[in-house]
């Protein structure tokens, strides 16, 4: 179960859509990375370097935020 499964469902479809065009990426460099389902987040953790990025998903303004973004970042380290 979810805060609001609709938002849930709608964030999810969103960040499927950015994935299908190449834009999630850590800055470490890294394309790979697993998706974690919450409660009213989704966490995306990279798969090399273990950096996160949690993106709220339980609010209207939360798939707003998220609908504007063509691409993500997660936090990575960066490099020299």
């Amino acid at each position: 179960a979810f805060l609001n499964e609709i938002i849930m469902t709608e964030v999810l479809g969103e960040l499927k859509d950015i994935a299908a065009r190449g834009g999630i990426s850590c800055r470490c460099g890294a394309k790979e990375y697993k998706v974690k389902i919450l409660y009213s987040a989704v966490e995306l953790e990279c798969s090399q370097c273990g950096a996160k990025l949690r993106l709220p998903a339980a609010t209207g303004e939360d798939l707003e935020d998220l609908c504007c973004r063509s691409s993500l970042t997660i936090g990575g380290r960066r490099e020299a």
